[in-house]
């Protein structure tokens, strides 16, 4: 495959592809940016170049909200019932065994993020973290990991608006 620098305004015809919203589209005409629409399925390789590099406009589709919200609902479902679940209602590795109660999943989940905080190299570029964070969008809008669609948006919102937060490499 061959990349070609997305700053440069190009003609691309449009064909219909998923992910791409009809109503605003570049054709030629104007120069319009393409809305890149997460579903969390088919997330293409051009498009996140286009995000990452030229700063185009993210949405999440209304499908993958719905599965989110569907997901969502089975965890608080598991926190009603206080049922042991790895990372969630228990510890994470050495400590999978113990409960974590729910006066304390505040602090658990601080202290998680906290604990993966490992970066002490030089902050990545824009177009680094822009990717990042839409491929994590994009794996949200999966419906597959018990977020809250608040959070896909929040990210969403940064991508879009701003600001970026500041990532440490490696």
């Amino acid at each position: 495959m061959r990349l070609r620098d997305v700053r440069a305004r190009q003609r691309v015809e449009h064909r219909g592809r998923a992910g791409e919203a009809p109503h605003d589209r570049r054709d030629g005409c104007g120069g319009l940016d393409v809305t890149v629409v997460l579903t969390g399925d088919d997330l293409a390789l051009e498009q996140l170049v286009r995000v990452a590099r030229g700063g185009e406009t993210v949405e999440i589709s209304p499908d993958a909200v719905a599965r989110m919200e569907m997901t969502r609902a089975v965890v608080e479902r598991v926190l009603e019932r206080d049922l042991m679940v790895y990372g969630l209602t228990t510890g994470v590795g050495a400590r999978k065994r113990v409960r974590v109660h729910a006066d304390e999943a505040e602090e658990f989940n601080r202290r998680l993020i906290l604990n993966h905080r490992v970066g002490q190299g030089d902050l990545a570029s824009d177009e680094v973290v822009r990717g990042t964070l839409l491929r994590l969008a994009n794996g949200f809008a999966k419906g597959m990991s018990g977020v809250r669609p608040e959070l896909a948006e929040l990210v969403i919102r940064a991508l879009n608006e701003g600001p970026l937060p500041r990532v440490r490499t490696l």
